[in-house]
């Protein structure tokens, strides 16, 4: 393909650089020249960012995921927080029937703060699943709950909780005291140093029966010397802080018959209980506004380079592997930038165009791109109108109330350097 390329490039330059439009041998107007001369050069890709834009066809009323809103759902027990930012409040349609699903989402911090803090906790019911779930820093809880425990407004934007997830089971590790004859190691892992609760009782003879801790990380005994029972069916406990890896409770009986079931726990769990109501805060959004529903964050694609003979190099992750496809630009007759990616995946070759807007900011060049969104999904009408219905009951609104959706692309770039060659429209 590589002997191709000077062909293609020709034939590239020639149409859309010199007779553009059939414009014979006409001179390249001077401010798509200005434009596309102001491009020519390296720019960093200071970022690279995706946006679904609404535009409501009427005044509405949203939810504002990233101010706190009025109360709070508190929790307490194993995890202890006051959450006053309702996320995400949804309710979503049955594609089989006419029943609906609800779905929230709180938290003590905004929408907007993607990191996980260590005090960080946030709580989610979903009706459809029949399910409450809290997620931290550190852990993961999950439990039944019903229409009983929830309330859910729409009106008032206000969503409250009365529920309580019983103590977890916390035993690392059992066995019975017919588990072994004369002697015994049962074994338990720690991912991390622990604080763990060893429980052993005996049968009718104790004075068979002893133990014993062994840490591997240490290679030693927890006791100096092998612990015994003073009373028949007596009961031990030992707290100890252990480090990370594998330990061995040791036990030994003299007659041969067992005799010391046990069990290695850690402290008790005291369950969760949550209670209390929060009225989201909200923003209105008048009829032909344009408002941001979906943010993508923002990813670098390292630089750019305008070429001036009509060639761009897109320094991302495709073109890291074997793509020999041309990739190309030029500025258009509504001074828009145009590039042409050359795109090769799995043995096959195609083209994907984007066209774009461009501002100046200072020294940096903002380049805009917008696509209406079920051209964007490539959806049929009827699949089109299941779209934007869909969005509308997830954003709590009345059937009809967006006008339209866009996807909406920006990329914003900062000089690096420019070419030797002028671009002068050849």
């Amino acid at each position: 393909m590589e002997y191709l390329k000077p062909i293609i490039l020709c034939l590239f330059i020639s149409l859309f650089f010199s007779c553009e439009d059939n414009k014979d041998n006409e001179a390249v107007d001077a401010s798509e020249m200005d434009l596309a001369q102001s491009l020519v050069g390296t720019w960093l890709v200071d970022s690279m960012a995706t946006k679904v834009v609404m535009v409501p066809a009427e005044d509405i009323t949203i939810l504002d995921p990233n101010t706190p809103g009025t109360g709070s759902i508190n929790l307490s027990g194993d995890v202890n927080a006051s959450l006053n930012y309702l996320t995400r409040m949804t309710r979503y349609s049955n594609n089989y029937s006419a029943d609906t699903y609800d779905y929230f989402k709180v938290s003590n911090y905004p929408l907007n703060d993607t990191s996980w803090a260590m005090d960080r906790v946030d709580l989610r019911v979903s009706q459809s699943s029949s399910s409450l779930a809290i997620e931290t820093f550190n852990d993961y809880f999950s439990n039944f709950i019903n229409e009983f425990y929830y309330d859910f407004n729409t009106s008032s934007f206000s969503v409250g909780v009365n529920h309580a997830i019983d103590p977890t089971d916390n035993t690392i590790m059992s066995w019975s005291s017919d588990s072994y004859t004369y002697d015994a190691w049962f074994t338990f892992y720690l991912e991390s140093p622990t604080q763990i609760i060893l429980e052993l009782t005996v049968d009718d003879w104790p004075s068979e029966a002893s133990y014993n801790l062994y840490s591997e990380s240490s290679y030693e005994y927890y006791f100096q010397a092998n612990q015994e029972f003073e009373f028949a069916n007596e009961t031990k406990y030992h707290s100890i802080s252990l480090g990370s890896g594998y330990h061995y409770v040791t036990v030994y009986d003299t007659y041969g018959d067992g005799g010391i079931q046990g069990a290695v726990r850690t402290p008790a769990s005291e369950g969760i209980t949550i209670t209390g109501s929060i009225a989201a805060a909200t923003e209105s959004v008048s009829a032909g506004e344009s408002k941001d529903i979906y943010d993508g964050g923002e990813s670098s694609i390292q630089t750019m380079t305008f070429n001036s003979d009509g060639t761009v190099i897109i320094s991302y992750s495709e073109d890291q592997i074997e793509d020999d496809e041309l990739d190309l630009w030029y500025i258009n007759d509504n001074s828009e930038l145009v590039i042409i990616d050359g795109d090769y995946y799995d043995g096959e070759s195609s083209n994907i165009v984007l066209i774009l807007t461009l501002n100046q900011v200072g020294n940096k060049k903002v380049m805009t791109s917008s696509m209406e969104w079920c051209e964007y999904l490539e959806l049929e009408e009827s699949q089109c109108i299941e779209e934007y219905l869909s969005l509308e009951n997830e954003l709590l609104l009345n059937n009809g109330a967006i006008e339209s959706i866009q996807q909406v692309l920006e990329i914003k770039l900062t000089p690096l350097g420019s070419n030797s060659v002028a671009y002068d429209g050849r």
